[in-house]
């Protein structure tokens, strides 16, 4: 993994956007009365890491070691007697 700390600034910045930004700025215009940022923010960035993750995965690299599995045996196999 190559590591751009130039870019930290940029991410911090878009991060705070996805997870509270949009959100403060959303309900600042639809009803500025119902902000409850205290009680989400700590699961909308838990669901941002956790989507960050899924999107870092190489969808070949995950299907080829699935084969390279299959080819050893290393799968479960279903019984088809059951």
């Amino acid at each position: 993994m190559e590591r751009k700390y130039r870019r930290w600034p940029a991410a911090v910045l878009l991060a705070w956007w996805c997870v509270d930004g949009s959100y403060l700025a959303y309900w600042s215009v639809v009803n500025p009365t119902v902000m409850i940022r205290e009680g989400q923010w700590a699961m909308s960035l838990c669901l941002f890491l956790l989507c960050g993750f899924v999107w870092r995965i190489k969808p070949d690299a995950v299907l080829a070691e699935v084969r390279e599995r299959r080819h050893a045996g290393l799968l479960l196999k279903s019984d088809p007697n059951k």
